[in-house]
């Protein structure tokens, strides 16, 4: 049989031909995808809903009144106040992907496996080689959908944990909707800036030492589990994983990890620079593992969790006497020199967006992501393009925008800073 010479009909060719079977299809081969590196940690899906706004309470966490002394006789003013409610609202922003196959897909593929059955002429497994091929072709092709959507999402979560507010700008929508801004509603107060290190134009580190990155976050968690309405013990420190091991290089952790470990460096005066050189000896040889427990006890934190989530935006690049090519841009989902603090748990709700069409029927389509979204097939013949296109709404909302601390860390260093302050390089 020789169908795979039209592959005007890729999909049919394998016996995609309608919407239960695609679903088929999809949830067979390419739904794992949508999990695989999938770092939502803190974070669940909420209810699918059928509006692209979101309307959601925080409760405060008030003090409780104790009871009034009295006589046996009297009776005590009656208890006042109410539990207090803060409203949090927004809009979902709808993100979307496309793949095509047009006539120069065709025509580069066909030339592909013209070149592998004159090499398999013969053989008895031709077919089943040029099958497997053009299998892996589809594949190649749809699995860019939902790694696509997966990639957003991470990217959606990430920065609301690392920069609070979501905004679509030149970095963040290179390509898409530009100037919209998604509160993340976490208080101004819960919004911190100090500078553990400065990043110059070349990339270099400098550390300043005048700030002391262990007592900054000690006194912050002092403070968090301390405070008089929003209180709570149990904390999960996130940051970008780059950053934490620039940190655990600042001069301050490798003392106060010495200490930690050998209480004998206690026993000799003066001695902050033989421990400094045991933490830095320490620090070179322990695994990651050992360097989150030790910051865990120092900092009296519960968790540590780390991203290494990173996506890309394409762009075009002109090239002369060329066609434009594209270009991917990294980007990590969490951004680096800034750190989340929050209650331990699942304190952020991905609020979906149910995908609504006035007619279903005219393509092929299937849901996505556990029917938050869909994708949808058509060929057109005029233009001689296969299109899958391809839609996610949804939006990562904090469910206790009061109880979250964000710390931005580190800036880009100025002309003159190093004079200023006493520094060092990493």
């Amino acid at each position: 049989m020789n169908s795979y010479r039209n592959m005007g009909d890729l999909m049919g060719y394998f016996g995609i031909t309608s919407s239960p079977i695609f679903a088929e299809y999809y949830n067979t081969v390419l739904a794992k995808g949508e999990n695989q590196n999938l770092d939502i940690r803190g974070a669940t899906w909420g209810r699918l809903q059928d509006v692209f706004t979101y309307e959601m309470w925080e409760r405060y966490n008030n003090v409780e009144v104790m009871a009034t002394f009295t006589d046996l006789y009297s009776d005590p003013r009656p208890i006042g106040g109410s539990v207090k409610f803060n409203k949090l609202t927004g809009s979902i922003p709808r993100h979307k992907a496309i793949t095509t196959i047009d006539e120069v897909d065709v025509t580069e593929k066909k030339h592909q496996i013209y070149g592998m059955m004159s090499a398999l002429a013969g053989s008895g497994n031709m077919q089943a080689q040029v099958n497997a091929d053009l299998e892996n072709f589809l594949f190649d092709k749809l699995s860019a959908i939902p790694n696509a959507h997966k990639n957003t999402v991470n990217f959606m979560v990430g920065q609301l944990k690392s920069r609070l507010d979501f905004k679509l700008d030149d970095r963040t929508s290179k390509t898409g909707v530009q100037g919209l801004v998604f509160p993340s509603h976490v208080p101004e107060e819960n919004r911190k800036t100090t500078k553990f290190w400065t990043v110059g134009a070349d990339g270099k580190i400098t550390y300043n030492e005048e700030v002391d990155p262990v007592e900054y976050i000690q006194q912050l968690v002092y403070d968090i589990k301390n405070h008089p309405f929003h209180s709570y013990d149990n904390i999960t420190l996130e940051m970008n994983a780059k950053s934490f091991k620039l940190l655990l290089k600042h001069p301050a952790w490798a003392k106060v990890i010495a200490y930690a470990l050998d209480n004998s460096f206690y026993k000799v005066a003066d001695n902050d620079a033989n421990a400094v050189a045991y933490g830095r000896n320490w620090l070179l040889s322990a695994k990651l593992e050992q360097k989150i427990e030790i910051f865990k006890e120092i900092c009296e934190i519960d968790e540590v969790l780390l991203s290494t989530a990173v996506t890309a935006y394409e762009v075009a690049v002109k090239q002369t006497d060329a066609a434009p090519s594209l270009k991917r841009n990294r980007m990590d989902c969490f951004e680096e020199g800034r750190m989340l603090l929050r209650p331990s748990g699942n304190i952020i709700t991905i609020i979906p967006v149910a995908p609504n069409r006035p007619d279903s029927s005219a393509v092929i389509s299937t849901d996505i992501f556990g029917g938050r979204g869909l994708i949808e097939y058509w060929y057109e013949p005029r233009e001689k393009v296969a299109t899958w296109r391809s839609e996610l709404t949804c939006l990562p909302v904090f469910t206790v925008p009061s109880q979250v601390y964000n710390v931005a860390f580190t800036e880009a260093a100025t002309t003159g800073a190093s004079s200023r302050t006493r520094a060092k390089s990493a």
